[in-house]
């Protein structure tokens, strides 16, 4: 028999039995008997039951299946903001915390978020709210609301007071708020933006006291208390970097496109993927303006081993890279992660003792100019899914998945 209601692609939970199994059409549109507990997530038959099922399996947003069930029943309220469910009686749909819906009183169809629910014809429940934002994402507003002020000045030397008038509220409310989101305090940030935008005028050939004035510092002792934390070099060398330094560079098509290495005599300082040569030589003129660049087959060897790469070989170069003490800290960790394995944005920030920075940390993977050599694609959100990455986030799915595979036939042996 058919349970009432089932249709090909979906299976309804169903609070109201409490033993047995029914016959329901499955995702592959056949008929297949199943535990009498089980959800829908995204249109496919996902089994929720304790029996014939694997506890630990895990949906596409990461909760285990049977979390589903014991967060609703349960009306668990730390789970509102991950997933939203919907009363296929009447078509409304809640938080986990809900008190409306009472067990036995119907089946539920799980959604990902408010947006996924609406789409599907749902409306929010008008006593749970289930599509206002919560209080973590309402913090994570006002947090980057935060620090689109701060990069819009940087030069303007932001303090708590500022920031107070500016969003008219309390600076400890806005330095602990920051803190807890970034994972850094707003000086820290304030500071990260003022030593990037000095990056910048010093890259364009800015006179070192006026580039540091532009930042809004009146005089140079701030950067000469520990330069090489702010810059990664010492001012003039920086500069010189930026104006005269010869770069050589080399394209070739690969894998994913077309590839591009610059190099120094010191070390690789660019790497990027793109559609065209030419895109990808602009955007190396854009972030070195003031050096003397030159295509050249001295650059053959780099690009041979990462071209290489593609075809199961590590990666190992030396660099030429400049960022800022905490980029350069995350960039170092991001070295350790195995050839095949993946880590969290968490668990890089506490790979560097700053356990709450997984915000700042995915915006140092961002910043990163020799990607494949300092692996950011091997960065992933908490909940496994891709994240975002420079290259595309196709590119980023080829490498992972290029990866594990080399790494399991590694150890195959075959």
């Amino acid at each position: 028999m058919h349970y009432p209601g089932a249709v090909p692609g979906y299976c309804p939970l169903n609070f109201g039995r409490s033993s047995g199994a029914y016959y329901a059409g499955s995702s592959r549109k056949m008929n297949c008997k199943i535990p009498t507990k089980y959800i829908l997530l995204h249109g496919k038959c996902v089994i929720a039951g304790m029996r014939r099922t694997n506890p630990n399996a895990r949906t596409t947003v990461g909760i285990p299946v049977t979390k589903y069930i014991r967060a609703v029943e349960a009306e668990d309220g730390s789970y509102d903001g991950k997933f939203v469910f919907g009363r296929i009686s009447d078509r409304i749909f809640c938080k986990p915390s809900c008190g409306v819906f009472e067990r036995g009183s119907g089946e539920i169809r799980i959604f990902s978020g408010a947006y996924e629910a609406k789409s599907s014809g749902y409306l929010p429940c008008p006593q749970c709210s289930p599509d206002a934002p919560s209080a973590k994402q309402k913090k994570i507003e006002t947090v980057e609301k935060i620090c689109d002020y701060i990069r819009q000045n940087p030069s303007s030397n932001l303090s708590l007071a500022d920031l107070e008038r500016q969003f008219g509220m309390g600076k400890y409310s806005i330095q602990k708020m920051f803190k807890e989101v970034m994972g850094i305090s707003p000086r820290k940030y304030v500071e990260e933006c003022r030593i990037m935008l000095l990056k910048r005028n010093l890259r364009n050939g800015e006179p070192l006291p006026g580039a540091v004035y532009k930042t809004g510092y009146n005089s140079q002792s701030w950067l000469y208390e520990d330069p090489s934390s702010k810059l990664g070099m010492t001012p003039s060398s920086y500069r010189k970097g930026g104006e005269g330094a010869i770069i050589n560079f080399l394209t070739a098509e690969c894998s994913l496109g077309f590839l591009i290495v610059a190099e120094t005599e010191h070390g690789i300082c660019a790497l990027s993927i793109g559609d065209s040569e030419e895109a990808l030589e602009k955007g190396l003129r854009d972030e070195f303006p003031k050096a003397i660049l030159t295509r050249s087959e001295k650059v053959r060897t780099r690009i041979n081993s990462v071209l290489n790469y593609f075809d199961g070989q590590r990666l190992s170069l030396p660099l030429d890279v400049i960022g800022t003490d905490f980029q350069m800290r995350v960039w170092s960790a991001l070295r350790t992660i195995p050839y095949g394995e993946t880590r969290s944005y968490n668990e890089v920030a506490g790979m560097i003792g700053m356990p709450k920075a997984y915000r700042a940390v995915a915006n140092a993977c961002a910043a990163n100019h020799v990607p494949l050599i300092v692996p950011c694609h091997r960065v992933v959100r908490k909940d496994g899914s891709m994240g975002g990455y420079a290259l595309g986030t196709h590119r980023k799915k080829f490498l992972l998945e290029m990866e594990k595979e080399n790494a399991g036939r590694e150890q195959t042996g075959s």
